[in-house]
């Protein structure tokens, strides 16, 4: 068999739609779902850097990659925040039920996949304000001071 292009509806009858779409904080997102199992995506911060929402998974992980430019992932665990800055070629996976934030810094491309057990009616994606409050009014600068030099 060779190699051929499917088209939207085929795709759609293995699961799979497409996704692409502006964030409130100007993030664009394109995604490659599949019904029930995940998404691959794609991130492009705007031209200025921005905070994510924090959240939790229950059953979900995410694995970050990033192509250019740099980002922050802090977590937030019973021992403090941890923070990691990540930059061209970096990875970091998140932990189920463990809140975490990402700072996207202006021009960034970044990869995320998104895997595990996932509730195709309500998904898995728990929102934590308690976060929030802790980063979200940080500047760049001093996220750099607290996650490390980019």
């Amino acid at each position: 068999m060779e190699k051929r292009n499917l088209d939207v509806e085929e795709a759609a009858r293995n699961g799979i739609s497409t996704i692409y779409e502006q964030m409130p904080n100007g993030e664009f997102r394109y995604k490659l779902m599949h019904s029930g199992f995940g998404n691959v995506g794609i991130g492009i911060a705007g031209m200025h850097g921005v905070w994510q929402n924090s959240h939790y998974h229950k059953g979900v992980q995410e694995f970050m990659a990033v192509q250019e430019g740099w980002i922050a992932f802090v977590e937030m665990t019973p021992g403090g925040l941890g923070w990691i800055i990540l930059r061209k070629g970096d990875t970091v996976i998140s932990k189920p039920n463990i809140a975490h934030n990402v700072y996207v810094s202006a021009g960034t491309v970044f990869y995320g996949v998104k895997f595990g057990d996932i509730d195709p009616e309500k998904g898995d994606w728990y929102p934590s304000p308690e976060l929030d409050v802790l980063v979200k009014g940080m500047s760049e600068s001093e996220i750099l001071l607290v996650g490390g030099k980019k």
